[in-house]
């Protein structure tokens, strides 16, 4: 096995720490107050928008690594008789820990699920090497799919510079 590092335990408490900042800071606290003057509906209405926001997000720019993430580990686990490991397992955790982080923010903006994506691609990456060490026939099929991944994202790409130039289907 391998050890746990200093510098592991430093990163995840320094983080910790971080994240404890960011929601304290004076302007997140100003920004609270705005929300709680909004705030007509009640603390049930609030709870069910906050998850709404989260669950849209969520589906909408993490499906795909989710899936991924799942078949690499069925894979990794079915095809390939390979553990995961503990590193991996930290990396999901930890990804999942940025996501329900923001339970606690008074609003979910999409760009909060950078940190999340972050950790899900550094997870399946991971796990993919692991794949490959055992079956390097696997490599062709992950081009195909990083192809159709490419697709979907230029897809987005292009809808996105054809809202902002005006231009639309009629």
């Amino acid at each position: 096995g391998h050890n746990v590092e200093a510098w592991m335990i430093i990163g995840s408490f320094c983080s910790l720490l971080g994240s404890v900042a960011c929601i304290f800071a004076p302007g997140n606290l100003v920004r609270n107050e705005e929300v709680a003057l909004q705030n007509i509906h009640g603390i049930r209405w609030k709870i069910y928008e906050r998850l709404f926001y989260e669950g849209k997000a969520s589906f909408q720019y993490m499906a795909i690594a989710i899936v991924l993430l799942i078949v690499a580990i069925g894979i990794c686990k079915c095809f390939c008789n390979v553990e995961i490991g503990r590193e991996i397992v930290y990396i999901i955790v930890c990804a999942i820990l940025s996501w329900g982080a923001f339970v606690a923010s008074p609003h979910y903006p999409d760009r909060a699920t950078y940190g999340t994506l972050v950790f899900l691609i550094l997870a399946i990456l991971a796990i993919w090497l692991k794949i490959f060490e055992k079956k390097p026939q696997a490599k062709k099929y992950v081009y195909i799919g990083t192809v159709f991944i490419w697709l979907r994202a230029m897809y987005f790409l292009v809808t996105f510079i054809c809202y902002n130039l005006g231009l639309t289907v009629e």
